[in-house]
């Protein structure tokens, strides 16, 4: 053969590769371009949103609302710019790469101080860019071309809690999986999960599941207080697990903020009240939930409404300040409000896949150390033993979580408030930030029950504040919603900004899917992760009451907006059709390789597949039970279990 006839041979079956690929491109198989539009819900006989969408496709009405970026369909370009967007970032907030590479794991399972200090480097940069993540969040939904390759590549970086939802064509239903054989910790939230997403999908694109007249179908998604990732893909030096590459996962928590380091993750409705449950209740019944109403009585306003209830009292609704009789029109109900900073919750841990070290002080480890290493301690007057003894925690406040920060800084206001009232001036404490439950081995109970917290009162730190519901809180100027387990309050956010005060709002590492709707100094007053800087943003609020006004009350009017059928609709379109269209739109077939096997047979037969756990199968249908789910730990009352079902999973 001649080296032109090669060269012939050679061009041709290039051009036939091209096709192929041009082809598949375009042509999703099993995709029904109406099944992916998101003009919203219409009415119909699976609920008031039965019958799906009926518009353009989902790109073209993305482009129209604004809503949802996606990502080119080479997606090798978009690799290439994350990576210069990684660059970019590097170069601006001038991390040494030399020092970013160094492990971030060391002996006793502590994170380095090299990875704390690079993400307080990026944290800092972002906050002088506005408090709201600047630079480091995309606002919207990226979603790239995916396959079950990208999943399972995924699943490797994750601890546990991260769940494959699968359609199975055959069968026609949708089947989760755990990435650990056991699914304990994390599931109850998957229980709630599954069958509202399994509803979703049904409702709003049905020409895409038909059985055996679709295609199989998969994406990730995650229920962990934040994504449970293994340490070393939060590192630059393993290129964060290759997470560039990774299929789209629907965070059902908070996630992190930093986009660089999982840029597929997508922030949705958490499980409590009043998030995914209300986004439930919208698809199948077009009505906005109570609890995001406002509540209008304040008759035995106790009722229903017990802080250490999670999400119990919002079933009552969004406290506003119109409603209770505190606000009314009047120009002079701001001046009326308590001018402290006040805080009721509980000890949570926080981000502990971030700070594994950080922790809540102790009197044994804390307190006694100090008050054995000062000369005559017996022999100070009372005030000056707290004031020494707050004094040297304060030296220690890297180590100890926000909310326990926030206890210090409370007890050395109202130190100096005593010391003012003493000295002649009535002063009242700037802070009154206070725990009103303890998590006591993982249980949640009221914290005057909790002894190490009480003991912590006999040396002057005012650990332990009253129980506050949303409707006491209504009665001052400035609240703060500090961040948990998983660096933010799930709840908080939305219920204080409802108030008539002004909202400081807690900016971390990780951020909601309702931070995306809110903007600094419009709609609240960003706080650094430390605290550091709130009792100066405290005195500016104080001295600037017209401007402090203004913000209260824009987060006011959003909190109201989100409780509209208009306001509640773009949410829902936002946040539960754009996702799922943007990946329905996105997911690739399984490559040639694989031949014929279905996509479950894939995942069941990959390295680590066997040792997946099937969690459920739900169906998806209005007109069925939900969800069979597998027994295990806690299953939801009524739910049947799996295991007792003929059909074998």
């Amino acid at each position: 053969m001649t080296m032109k006839h090669r060269l012939r041979r050679v061009l041709a079956v290039f051009l036939a590769a091209t096709l192929a690929l041009v082809l598949n491109e375009l042509i999703t198989p099993g995709l029904d371009e109406d099944a992916v539009a998101v003009n919203g819900p219409a009415a119909g006989r699976r609920g008031l949103l039965g019958q799906g969408t009926d518009a353009s496709s989902l790109q073209a009405t993305s482009q129209l609302m604004g809503m949802i970026r996606t990502r080119p369909q080479n997606t090798k370009v978009d690799r290439e710019a994350i990576r210069a967007k990684r660059k970019r970032m590097r170069t601006r907030n001038k991390i040494d790469d030399t020092r970013l590479q160094t492990k971030t794991a060391v002996p006793g399972g502590q994170q380095s101080e090299v990875f704390q200090a690079a993400l307080k480097r990026r944290m800092d940069a972002d906050f002088e860019m506005g408090g709201n993540y600047a630079g480091t969040n995309d606002s919207k939904n990226v979603v790239g071309g995916y396959d079950v390759d990208s999943a399972l590549l995924a699943a490797r970086a994750f601890h546990d809690q991260l769940l494959f939802f699968v359609y199975n064509s055959s069968t026609d239903d949708f089947v989760v999986l755990h990435n650990q054989p056991q699914c304990t910790k994390g599931c109850k939230r998957a229980y709630m999960v599954a069958p509202i997403l399994a509803r979703a999908l049904r409702i709003n694109f049905p020409k895409r599941f038909r059985g055996s007249e679709s295609e199989d179908f998969l994406f990730l998604f995650s229920v962990g207080d934040m994504p449970r990732l293994r340490r070393p893909c939060l590192s630059e030096d393993s290129n964060y697990c290759k997470s560039e590459k990774w299929s789209p996962i629907l965070q059902f928590g908070s996630k992190l903020s930093d986009s660089e380091i999982t840029p597929t993750v997508i922030a949705m409705p958490q499980s409590p009240r009043p998030n995914l449950p209300c986004f439930d209740e919208f698809q199948m019944t077009g009505q906005v939930c109570s609890d995001l109403l406002p509540r209008r009585d304040r008759v035995n306003r106790q009722v229903g409404m017990d802080p250490n209830r999670t999400g119990a009292h919002f079933q009552q609704g969004l406290v506003f300040g119109d409603e209770m009789g505190l606000a009314g029109g009047s120009d002079e109900y701001w001046d009326k409000l308590i001018p402290q900073v006040v805080w009721r919750g509980t000890d949570f841990l926080f981000l502990h896949t971030l700070y594994p070290e950080m922790r809540a002080p102790t009197v044994a480890s804390d307190v006694l150390p100090i008050t054995q290493s000062v000369d005559g301690w017996d022999d100070l007057e009372d005030a000056s033993k707290t004031r020494t003894l707050l004094a040297g925690l304060w030296e220690k406040r890297a180590e100890y979580t926000p909310r326990w920060l926030a206890v210090l800084l409370t007890s050395m206001a109202e130190l100096d408030a005593r010391e003012s009232t003493k000295a002649g001036t009535l002063t009242m404490p700037w802070a009154n930030m206070k725990f009103s439950a303890s998590n006591a081995d993982g249980v949640k109970k009221p914290a005057v029950g909790d002894p190490a917290l009480v003991e912590f009162g006999r040396f002057g730190v005012s650990a332990i504040g009253d129980s506050m519901n949303m409707v006491e809180q209504a009665s001052y100027k400035y609240l703060i919603d500090l961040g948990g387990g998983g660096g933010t309050t799930w709840t908080g956010t939305i219920e204080k900004l409802a108030l008539p005060g002004l909202l400081f709002h807690h900016v971390t590492p990780t951020r909601d899917w309702i931070h995306d709707h809110l903007v600094p100094w419009e709609h609240y007053v960003p706080v650094r992760i430390d605290l550091s800087d709130l009792r100066k943003k405290f005195e500016w609020a104080e001295s600037h009451p017209k401007e402090a006004r203004r913000i209260a009350e824009a987060g006011t009017a959003f909190a109201r907006q989100v409780g509209t059928a208009e306001g509640f609709k773009g949410l829902y379109r936002e946040h539960i059709i754009g996702p799922l269209g943007s990946m329905i739109q996105a997911y690739r077939k399984p490559r040639p390789a694989y031949g014929n096997k279905r996509v479950m047979e894939i995942v069941r037969k990959s390295p680590r597949g066997e040792n997946f756990g099937v969690v459920a199968r739900c169906s998806g249908w209005m007109s069925e039970d939900a969800c069979r789910f597998k027994k295990s730990a806690s299953v939801p009352a009524g739910a049947i279990d799996i295991v007792a079902e003929r059909r074998s999973i």
